[in-house]
């Protein structure tokens, strides 16, 4: 079974031919788009701005904020090379806005400082030692975690509209105990196994919990 934070690495394994070909109980209710081609989402994250609020001097109100003096030097990102959610948000971006308003967006980030750096939890941890004010595209859960610890941080979701990364689930063709995998991947979409998802500040598959 491979559990995976990111939709397109799952993709390239289902168009490489490697999937097993299962549907898991409980599937029909998850969120309509979070099914695809032999994989699913178990749960997912917002991809966020995460702003220490000791550092910060104002709070961001959506990605365009952050091209502002008040944010010159003080924004970091995870790499898209080492972080799938990163490049998800990207993704999502040209997808939804179109290229030139998503380098156009990028330009002045850079123009400002920005720092394009390592996978979510280091970026993260950047900010919560204060190193940089705010991380964009920070995955929620990690950011509520922190906050329950009692780091000084608020999750801003953008203004303007942000994705949230479903984080997809599925069995390998070559699994050697398939019927062991196929009762795992039941119980990840089950009530119990989403309620794990849910207590671990995810974005359970199933609405209605």
């Amino acid at each position: 079974v491979v559990y995976l934070a990111s939709w397109s690495p799952a993709a390239a394994y289902a168009a490489d031919g490697r999937l097993l070909d299962y549907t898991p109980q409980f599937a029909d209710t998850v969120h309509e788009n979070w099914v695809g081609d032999g994989f699913i989402g178990r749960d997912g994250s917002a991809l966020t701005l995460v702003v220490n609020t000791n550092v910060a001097t104002e709070t961001p109100g959506d990605w365009a904020d952050l091209a502002g003096d008040a944010f010159t030097d003080q924004i970091i990102m995870p790499d898209p090379r080492e972080s799938g959610t990163a490049r998800d948000l990207i993704a999502a971006m040209v997808g939804d806005w179109g290229e030139d308003a998503t380098w156009e967006l990028f330009d002045s980030l850079f123009a400002n400082g920005l720092v394009v750096q390592g996978a979510n939890g280091p970026a993260l941890d950047d900010v919560i030692a204060g190193s940089h004010a705010v991380v964009i595209g920070g995955v929620d859960y990690s950011a509520y975690s922190a906050i329950d610890k009692g780091e000084a941080l608020e999750v801003v979701a953008p203004a303007s509209g942000t994705a949230v990364s479903p984080r997809p689930v599925f069995i390998l063709k070559d699994a050697q105990n398939p019927e062991a995998a196929k009762a795992l991947v039941d119980f990840f979409f089950s009530q119990q196994g989403q309620d794990l998802s849910a207590n671990a500040k995810m974005i359970p598959a199933q609405p209605d919990v």
